[in-house]
């Protein structure tokens, strides 16, 4: 069924042997909806091949490496190749040499959470790596009205073109609706979704802060979705969540989106 606005022309799919490029901010379920394409992708007979977080120009000296770079070159009997970008402008992204100077025919993806839980989750970041005395790295340069800033361009995005041929992937509407996950992972050309790995928590770039480590091979029982309790009424949570303009009256169309959609769908997960 779909059920989701048209959004023109769709871009190329991922082939054998293509590239697929995933961009979007710290926190936003990058890795599930990533261990979940490559589980699907290798059940479905495609290998992957995964080269995480590759550009980060808050890093001292700046990790912005060059396309065709070596050491992320894929092996030579992997069909799918992913590069993973994190914490990039939306706006930002043609600017970026690695992503500009690769193939046209590659795919991108943007995958975008709902404000009040990224918010939350980030803060819980930032704690962690505070406790752990790990305040240095780059990540945590990031003042969260820049990560509320970053958000505004991809729900924008989203909320403008939310057909997922259109790129965008909503991880809230992900996370809980089986059919949506069929239809994305339709636009991306790598078979039929058997929902490999939905329930496999990544263990690649740092841990959640709050329960990931506790719930491998319980994934969706995780509650994802309710972050933003622990730290609704505190200063740092309500001022990160209005400090753009744009933001408040954008939460509510991603959320009233997320619901449509949600209603829209013959069964969903939770």
């Amino acid at each position: 069924m779909n059920y989701l606005p048209e959004a023109g022309p769709s871009p190329i799919s991922v082939a054998a042997t293509q590239e697929m490029h995933f961009l979007g901010p710290r926190r936003s379920g990058n890795h599930a909806v990533l261990g979940w394409i490559m589980a699907n992708a290798e059940q479905n007979g495609i290998s992957t091949e995964h080269f995480n977080d590759i550009h980060d120009a808050l890093m001292e000296p700046p990790k912005e490496p060059v396309y065709g770079d070596a050491a992320l070159q894929p092996s030579a009997d992997k069909q799918l190749t992913i590069y993973s970008y994190q914490d990039i402008n939306v706006e930002d992204i043609p600017t970026v040499g690695f992503y500009t100077a690769a193939p046209e025919t590659k795919q991108t993806v943007r995958i975008v959470r709902d404000l009040p839980n990224l918010i939350a989750s980030r803060i819980a970041m930032y704690d962690d790596l505070d406790r752990r005395g790990l305040s240095h790295r780059s990540v945590r340069k990031i003042p969260l009205e820049a990560v509320t800033d970053m958000w505004v361009g991809y729900a924008r995005d989203y909320v403008e073109r939310s057909d997922p041929r259109a790129g965008s992937v909503n991880f809230p509407l992900w996370f809980q609706s089986r059919e949506y996950r069929d239809e994305v992972f339709d636009t991306l050309g790598l078979g039929d979704n058997q929902d490999a790995g939905l329930n496999n928590v990544a263990d690649f770039g740092f841990g959640s802060s709050f329960d990931y480590r506790n719930f491998d091979g319980r994934a969706q029982e995780m509650g994802v979705l309710e972050r933003w309790r622990k730290y609704e009424g505190t200063p740092i949570f309500e001022r990160a969540i209005v400090s753009h303009p744009d933001a408040p009256d954008l939460i509510r169309e991603f959320d009233a989106l997320t619901a449509k959609c949600l209603a829209a769908t013959v069964y969903s997960d939770r």
